[in-house]
């Protein structure tokens, strides 16, 4: 830190990387992440955002690599583990990436992307029951139509859950998110 540092432009570049990654800008957000590392380049924050620009652009050696940098910087941070996580299952290493899934909810239980993640997780590794287990726990803390949807798939797979069962949560699923969408669309 010298004369006329701002430790905020660390968060302006993270800000700005993760703004450039969402719009598919991925080598600029690059050259945001390494504007903020060398500004401050013990940042858990910013090598994660690297990772997460590395993994958007199947870079997963090099991701792996800045969410473990991420990690020796701050071994609770639960975002990061769920995302070693997301780079392990993608590389169908299926029993670590549960485990790091596992880590990010013990360190925050509100994490609903590494419920989500668990979840389909679980479901590759033919676990449909604990893998319904951890939607609906997702579901609980905030309830979103892309994960009630994975849930309504995964029953389907369960012999033992009844039409009933299954009708009732279709129409939990249409009072929650069809029927507003439908009107949301119809008054346009």
């Amino acid at each position: 830190t010298g004369p006329g540092f701002n430790p905020n432009y660390l968060n302006a570049y993270n800000n700005l990387a993760v703004v450039l990654m969402q719009q598919g800008k991925l080598t600029e957000a690059e050259v945001c992440c390494h504007r903020a590392l060398s500004l401050t380049p013990h940042s858990a924050d910013a090598y994660n955002t690297l990772g997460n620009v590395f993994r958007e652009q199947n870079k997963a050696t090099e991701a792996f690599a800045c969410y473990q940098h991420a990690l020796e910087l701050e071994p609770h941070f639960p975002e990061v583990l769920n995302n070693l996580g997301n780079v392990l299952k993608d590389q169908g290493k299926l029993s670590e990436a549960v485990a790091y899934f596992q880590r990010a909810l013990a360190f925050s239980p509100n994490l609903v992307e590494a419920y989500n993640n668990l979840g389909s997780t679980l479901k590759e590794q033919g676990m449909v029951e604990e893998a319904i287990g951890y939607y609906r726990r997702s579901l609980a803390i905030n309830p979103r139509a892309d994960i009630h949807s994975r849930l309504l798939f995964n029953l389907n797979y369960l012999a033992e859950v009844d039409g009933a069962t299954r009708f009732s949560e279709y129409q939990r699923f249409e009072t929650q998110y069809a029927t507003p969408l439908a009107s949301s669309i119809q008054a346009l």
